[in-house]
């Protein structure tokens, strides 16, 4: 399974000015600084928060290699499916943009409306079991910290997307790829 945003495609994700302009403590991500505030304001942020991520999904391409990586896996026959923390209709409409939604049905795109947002393991539990495969079968590929948090809890193979090669990842990460199509190569 995949993150979505800087895995499989790219985005224009100012998460710092987002958080200025909702008014979100900076040193919190936006979801868990929403989390702090009271229930009616949670929800007009989130509100908010969903417009934002929206009108950037609509320009979201894919990252170099993402097409061919999807197409030799599913050609070998291995289920591909999505973890993210934006919401499902939110990553149905980047797989479009991208011109990737050929390979995602919509039940095995697992946002924060169906599970607790990464670091929680409970969207990649949840596609584990969907699946009826044991987690050791399992590879998450992420490029951010929550998503090797998420695979270590889930017990899946944790795997770092760091094309730049910074090394941020090691220590979270099972496994490091720096391009995609290295994906197709493990297990």
């Amino acid at each position: 399974m995949f993150d979505l945003d800087g895995t499989l495609v790219r985005s224009e994700h100012d998460y710092a000015a987002l958080k200025r302009e909702l008014g979100l403590p900076s040193r919190l991500p936006i979801l868990e600084g929403i989390a702090t505030y009271e229930p009616s304001a949670q929800l007009a942020l989130l509100a908010r928060v969903d417009g934002w991520e929206r009108a950037l999904a609509a320009r979201a391409t894919a990252l170099e290699g993402a097409p061919e990586v999807l197409e030799a896996l599913t050609e070998r026959g291995v289920v591909v499916g999505i973890v993210t923390r934006n919401t499902r209709a939110t990553a149905l409409a980047t797989l479009r943009a991208a011109a990737l939604d050929r390979w995602f049905d919509e039940s095995v795109v697992i946002g924060r409306d169906e599970a607790p947002p990464k670091p929680s393991p409970d969207g990649i539990l949840h596609l584990v079991a969907r699946w009826g495969l044991p987690p050791a079968e399992v590879a998450m590929v992420g490029d951010f910290r929550f998503d090797l948090e998420a695979a270590r809890a889930a017990s899946v193979l944790a795997v770092g997307y760091d094309p730049e090669g910074s090394g941020g990842l090691a220590d979270l990460a099972d496994v490091v790829v720096r391009h995609l199509t290295e994906v197709t190569r493990l297990g």
